[in-house]
């Protein structure tokens, strides 16, 4: 009996020993490795090692990593975590392939700091050399931060409870230094409380993001300037606007992102944005901002990445439009409620489908039914286009709360529907209006808004015609003939002179359709 146990005990305190010289045998190779093998811009130190070789598994306690660029020494990526682990390594594919493949790679609560490259490190970005294929089943990082700061440390971005999965991660050698070093056969990826500050005057919040390979869904969207509207306006040496934007709600779905020909595409087949509420307030007592703007195809197409999204719709608006005179104490204000709609063919690639087109119905001062339809090209360089729509029953005493403080003039009467068509480019716009209206009058106020001037108001009303020259249907026609456009405002305002145009033309001529 005792020879017996003797047989079992042997062997069995041979292969226990065995496995614990393995064990550290393991252990001490990996630390050798990442104490002398590591190049000398990449720092990475932990609390304590697990090895467990009959697992495959390895595990880091308190992990940190920094890697720094190769010639100028300028941090570029840390990386804090509560652990690190590693789990079923194949020791097969390891030993006759040259990949290395693990099932899971965690990251548990990492802490993650990059600071971009200015011009000089990115000039000398570093190339990382790889060896083999690395590829892992499972790559998570759990509930961590994330933090995207300039060389001078001024953040970009931040985010909280950083959730990431990827599935079937892959890198090589002749992918490890592109844009994108790795692929992958799905990810998703979950963030919330980002902030990035956009420049000197807004700054930009989201409250919970969730991104994946097919759709993006984002909650809680904000852009707001910094400051309040007194403390915007004496920063100010020009006028800008005051934005405060709200989006609850906004998706993409059959999305595509990736670089082509090193420029960063996003694609989609169709977006949705619900609930936008946007209040944008202008302080006119500033000096103009005489600077050029540029509409929008022009915009687009100058965009430092490409962009292809099908469709957008959009749902349950509202945009509020506020403009202060020093010499009154309300600005005045117009508004659009009930926005629906869609915009489609949004794309500044180079063989796009069509022209990129906007259809819009709301609520103009919260009662005129207000049709907007709107195109054109981002190829074509003269960024002609076209715009047309209607104006449903309006009282236009509701305008006056724009009207008087910001042009000195009010109105009254109704307008019973409004058709226009507007073609332009750059410079100039043509077009046509039809209106049918009654009791239409006009007051010219005084420089306090306080009083009308009866002369002035007397005199502007003897142009207005009282509709008696109408057609059957009750409508007069105007034309709107060779508008400039003012290439310091935006072009809603070119669509607002040129209709404001084509209305003075419908009161004022012989009614008539040319």
């Amino acid at each position: 009996m005792k020879r017996v146990l003797l047989y079992i005990f042997i062997p069995l305190t041979c292969i226990i020993a065995l496995y614990y010289v393995v064990q550290w045998q393991a252990k001490a190779s990996l630390e050798d490795v990442l104490q002398r093998k590591l190049p000398p811009h990449i720092t990475f130190w932990y609390q304590d090692l697990t090895v467990d070789v009959l697992s495959g598994s390895i595990h880091f306690s308190e992990p940190f990593l920094e890697i720094s660029n190769k010639k100028t020494g300028r941090n570029g990526l840390s990386l804090r975590a509560t652990s690190i682990s590693i789990e079923d390594i194949h020791y097969w594919t390891l030993l006759n392939t040259k990949k290395i493949r693990v099932g899971t790679f965690a990251i548990d609560r990492p802490d993650i700091t990059y600071r971009e490259y200015d011009s000089v490190a990115q000039k000398e970005k570093d190339t990382i050399g790889l060896s083999r294929y690395v590829e892992v089943d499972d790559f998570n990082l759990v509930d961590g931060q994330l933090s995207v700061l300039t060389t001078s440390n001024d953040t970009v971005l931040k985010g909280e409870r950083l959730n990431a999965e990827i599935k079937g991660f892959l890198t090589k050698p002749e992918l490890i230094n592109e844009r994108i070093p790795f692929t992958q056969e799905s990810f998703e990826v979950d963030m919330e409380n980002i902030e990035a500050p956009s420049g000197a005057y807004e700054n930009l919040g989201v409250s919970k993001v969730h991104f994946d390979d097919q759709a993006l869904a984002v909650e809680g969207i904000s852009f707001k300037t910094k400051y309040t509207r007194q403390e915007l306006s004496r920063t100010l040496e020009r006028e800008r606007d005051h934005f405060n934007l709200e989006i609850p709600e906004a998706t993409l779905s059959g999305l595509q992102f990736e670089f082509r020909n090193d420029s960063l595409f996003i694609g989609a087949k169709r977006g949705q944005l619900t609930g936008v509420d946007l209040t944008v307030y202008r302080d006119k007592g500033l000096p103009d901002d005489l600077r050029e703007k540029k509409l929008y195809g022009k915009m687009l197409k100058n965009l430092p990445y490409q962009v292809d999204i099908e469709e957008i719709d959009i749902s349950d608006a509202r945009v509020v439009y506020e403009e202060e005179v020093a010499s009154h104490s309300e600005p005045g204000l117009l508004s659009f409620e009930e926005i629906n709609g869609t915009i489609k063919n949004i794309s500044n690639l180079v063989d796009e489908k069509g022209d990129l087109e906007v259809s819009l119905h709301s609520q103009l001062m919260g009662q005129g039914e207000l049709q907007l339809d709107w195109s054109f090209s981002v190829r074509d360089a003269d960024q002609r286009f076209l715009a047309s729509g209607s104006l449903g029953y309006l009282n236009t005493a509701s305008l006056n709360k724009f009207l008087e403080p910001n042009l000195r003039v009010g109105v009254e009467g109704q307008i019973q529907q409004l058709y226009f068509t507007i073609s332009g480019d750059q410079y100039i716009s043509n077009g046509d209006v039809k209106m049918r209206y009654e009791d239409f009058r006009f007051k010219v106020l005084d420089k306090d808004r306080s009083k009308i001037k009866k002369v002035l108001t007397f005199i502007g009303n003897l142009f207005v015609s009282d509709g008696s020259k109408a057609d059957a249907q009750g409508y007069r026609y105007g034309d709107i003939e060779d508008v400039k456009r003012d290439t310091t405002k935006s072009f809603f305002n070119y669509l607002w002179i040129s209709l404001q145009d084509g209305v003075v033309s419908v009161l004022s001529g012989n009614g008539k359709k040319e």
